[in-house]
């Protein structure tokens, strides 16, 4: 093993923030970039066509390690793109402008990476209520359980999308601390994806790596009201046909290994998810997957759909009719 003196310190990070409309959220977010204990970090923000007042509250952080630069509205992965053309590091973090960075997160992560070549790192993640004190709340145990050292990529990939036991769970990109040149083998942000362009990339990344190495250091995720209108929450026509590309194009990174029944599963799981979505409301998307999941086994997988009740019913009675009630519950609220 190699001894901790043998740490390079002088290694650059490249930090990269897509910026849109967070003028509420921006200044923590850059604060929590400036105040890492690892002490050589530059700050690359891609202001993405902002109409607040977004661009002109980081425009007062530049500085020389600090780089501030605007674009016509393109997307988040566009805004991605740009600040990867921008950055000179030799480590990789991006932040979304409304979450925070624990202030060791980036040093455990560069020292882990150095340690073992080759890999990405991952670290815990904090989800807390907006409005709330992030360090009042707690990791996950649920999803701790999918974060471990492997040095098995596609193991990682499918056990994260539930192909060993239909359960499953995902990494926010703030999480992860990848070398450039892993990157660089993996490709850059898929612009034609909207929703999941998050998960679409990093499984590229994670089959460009040699393995996961787990971290200490934390991120901290905002987690929005339903009623707030983030890109996640919203389930328009071309935020479900981005998720359905992402879930195929996932699909052919773990079939690099061969197809296998894990790896159906994985895949099987995320379809049906996005089936029971599209129920009533996507005919056409809804008709395409149905006709693509009678090609699986018949498995038997239903989805937490909503509280003990709906979910009681998908049980008992089936998924569609908990849909049809969960549809009309929430018709009814908005009346």
């Amino acid at each position: 093993m190699e001894k901790a003196n043998s740490i390079e310190t002088n290694l650059l990070v490249s930090v990269i923030i897509p910026l849109y409309n967070a003028e509420r959220y921006i200044d923590a977010a850059i604060t929590s970039v400036l105040n890492q204990s690892w002490p050589n970090v530059e700050l690359v923000i891609v202001d993405d066509g902002s109409t607040d007042a977004s661009y002109e509250k980081a425009k007062q952080y530049e500085c020389g390690n600090v780089k501030i630069v605007q674009q016509a509205n393109k997307g988040a992965s566009a805004a991605r793109n740009k600040g990867l053309s921008l950055a000179c590091g030799k480590f990789i973090q991006f932040l979304d402008a409304d979450d925070m960075l624990g202030p060791d997160k980036i040093a455990a992560q560069v020292a882990a990476l150095q340690l073992n070549p080759g890999k990405i790192a991952v670290c815990s993640t904090v989800q807390f209520k907006d409005g709330s004190a992030p360090e009042t709340f707690e990791p996950s145990g649920y999803d701790e359980s999918f974060l471990s050292n492997c040095d098995k990529p596609v193991d990682f990939l499918i056990r994260l999308l539930g192909g060993y036991d239909f359960r499953g769970s995902m990494v926010q990109p703030a999480a992860w601390l990848t070398p450039r040149e892993i990157i660089d083998k993996a490709g850059k942000w898929n612009e034609s994806l909207t929703l999941d362009d998050d998960g679409e990339f990093f499984a590229r990344v994670i089959m460009a790596s040699a393995g996961i190495a787990k971290t200490d250091g934390r991120v901290y995720y905002r987690k929005f009201s339903a009623s707030d209108n983030n890109l996640s929450s919203i389930q328009s026509s071309t935020a479900l046909q981005s998720l359905y590309s992402s879930i195929k194009l996932k699909a052919g990174y773990m079939y690099q290994f061969g197809e296998s029944v894990p790896a159906n599963k994985a895949t099987y799981k995320q379809l049906k998810e996005l089936q029971i979505t599209s129920y009533l409301t996507y005919p056409a998307l809804y008709n395409t997957l149905t006709d693509e999941l009678s090609a699986y086994p018949r498995w038997k997988y239903i989805p937490v759909m909503g509280g003990k009740f709906i979910n009681s019913i998908a049980i008992v009675f089936g998924w569609r009719l908990a849909k049809r009630l969960q549809l009309i519950r929430k018709n009814t609220s908005l009346k």
